[in-house]
């Protein structure tokens, strides 16, 4: 069994994950291409996500949002923002920023995603039937069949489970 299964990742300590966002925090301060710094700027909030520092990781983001809203990269980091108000708990926040996503961000599938975290929210809420409804319209829309699959695996366990709808 030794080769099937990968060797557990080295956990990174606070420490170390600290020093990386000073040396990056260094490096912000040097680069002049935007493309670059938004990259810096992500990379850094992804640092602050880790340690756990929410904090100053929304801060990061919405500097690497800023420097050009309408990148790739900039809908990543309002994804990231809604899915860390969502770990915290404060799940009105990140229902209204996963509904904004999965409307504005087209038919990129961090749309679709971005709906299925929706309905995640709303199950996390206790807001069942909402979730049941939503998860099945994701199920239903989503070309990609494994979040196809999960969405409709979801609303039924929702049903089952959360609703006792048999």
């Amino acid at each position: 069994l030794g080769g099937i299964f990968a060797p557990a990742a080295a956990k990174i300590s606070e420490a170390q994950l600290e020093e990386q966002a000073r040396y990056l925090q260094e490096r912000i301060k040097a680069l002049k291409d935007k493309d670059r710094l938004q990259e810096a700027y992500y990379d850094l909030a992804n640092i602050y996500t880790k340690i756990p520092d929410f904090a100053r990781a929304k801060e990061a983001y919405l500097k690497a949002i800023d420097l050009n809203t309408s990148s790739k990269l900039a809908w990543k980091c309002r994804f990231i923002l809604a899915w860390n108000e969502k770990r915290q708990g404060n799940f009105e926040e990140a229902l209204k920023d996963f509904e904004i996503l999965s409307q504005a961000a087209g038919e990129d599938k961090l749309a679709m995603l971005s709906k299925y975290q929706v309905a995640d929210t709303y199950r996390k809420k206790g807001d069942y039937q909402k979730a049941a409804e939503i998860y099945q319209e994701v199920g239903a829309e989503e070309q990609d069949k494994d979040l196809a699959s999960l969405a409709e695996f979801r609303a039924g366990y929702t049903y089952l489970y959360d609703l006792k709808d048999y």
